[in-house]
């Protein structure tokens, strides 16, 4: 039975150069792979008898010279098909629409200023350019019965804080059928710029006021999938009993290497980004061997040593000892997974803010 993702930094080429971007560093000077290595290490992948999915990251897939002809042959060889895009490059995606089961737009605001302050180009407004795209795919599901999910997902930061409920209103007006609301990362660009980030008091506070615009409106998980990515379950616990609304909890669950792998633009195949050696923060990760379907049947990389720890990291209770307040939290290794790659092995104690607020204040 197939059941695994593989999330594939197809290329770290992009058109846009944003603020917050989390691999502004990695691709520097990366070229993506040739094009005929790249097919016969996707051929590995359809071979195998467990990849269901590829989600398509970057930089931006649209941007590969190659991306109408992967989509194609990756999807008639049975594997399904996501990409996570910036919607500047529509016409790409259009053109093999048929072959998605999600089209992930990112967008950093429900204003052209919010947006803009992320994104910026001098050469044309880039948030009505996303608008306008996103009606497109509106159009394409009414008028020609595709059945992708549209989703749309927005970094919460400092300069969209305050009206971020108002991404609900904007994705029922473009059709969308989730909204992922994501936690800022410091790191890449974002780590430079401290006046992006959000107190866990306030992004309480923003889940708060999400979860009352998604009531107002009448929406169910049906009809609109909300996930305050940004924010955890005991917090949502929270805003549960503050409010009576019944904001849906999100899953911040770690499948590395058994429920999903992480793909390179170079066909490098890993549990996950931060158990792989381009990621620096973590000291053991300079150790690890590169691992390459170029040269490299898949089970070969699949059931190497690094898959069985990453594993074992995300099921020891010693991952988490010195973990707080996650060491007493009834979601932990459940729902929640603060990352077992970051927290494994460090001696120091690592607090999770948002949850500690709570914890505070009792």
């Amino acid at each position: 039975m197939k059941f695994i993702n593989i999330k594939w930094d197809m290329t770290y080429k992009c058109n846009l150069n944003c603020r917050h971007c989390l691999n502004s560093k990695i691709r520097i000077g990366k070229k993506d792979l040739e094009y005929k290595q790249l097919c016969s290490a996707l051929e590995k992948i359809c071979e195998t008898d467990l990849i269901s999915h590829m989600q398509f990251l970057g930089g931006e897939p649209t941007v590969h010279p190659h991306f109408c002809d992967i989509v194609t042959m990756l999807s008639e060889r049975g594997i399904g098909i996501g990409v996570n895009t910036n919607c500047i490059k529509l016409g790409r995606v259009e053109k093999v629409i048929e072959h998605f089961y999600e089209v992930n737009v990112s967008l950093d605001g429900p204003t052209k200023e919010t947006h803009e302050y992320i994104r910026y180009l001098k050469q044309f407004s880039t948030f009505e350019r996303v608008l306008n795209n996103l009606k497109r795919l509106k159009q394409l599901k009414e008028e020609n019965g595709h059945t992708f999910n549209l989703v749309i997902s927005c970094v919460l930061a400092r300069h969209n804080l305050s009206v971020i409920e108002d991404m609900v209103d904007l994705c029922v007006d473009v059709g969308a059928q989730g909204l992922n609301l994501l936690q800022l990362v410091e790191e890449g660009s974002a780590a430079l710029i401290d006046e992006l980030q959000v107190t866990p008091r306030e992004k309480m506070d923003a889940a708060q006021r999400v979860g009352i615009r998604a009531h107002d409106l009448g929406l169910s998980e049906d009809t609109l999938k909300v996930n305050t990515r940004f924010t955890y379950n005991k917090v949502i616990d929270y805003v549960r009993k503050e409010t009576g609304i019944n904001l849906p909890h999100t899953n911040h669950s770690c499948g590395a290497g058994y429920t999903f792998g992480y793909m390179n633009q170079k066909a490098e195949l890993y549990p996950c980004d931060r158990i792989s050696p381009d990621y620096e923060l973590v000291e053991r990760n300079k150790s690890i061997e590169r691992l390459s379907l170029v040269d490299r049947d898949f089970y070969d990389i699949w059931e190497s040593p690094i898959y069985t720890d990453a594993f074992e990291m995300q099921c020891s209770a010693e991952t988490y000892e010195n973990c707080t307040p996650c060491n007493t939290c009834e979601y932990l290794q459940k729902t929640c997974f603060p990352c077992p790659a970051q927290v494994a092995g460090r001696t120091t104690p690592v607090m999770i803010e948002d949850c500690q607020l709570l914890e505070d204040f009792r």
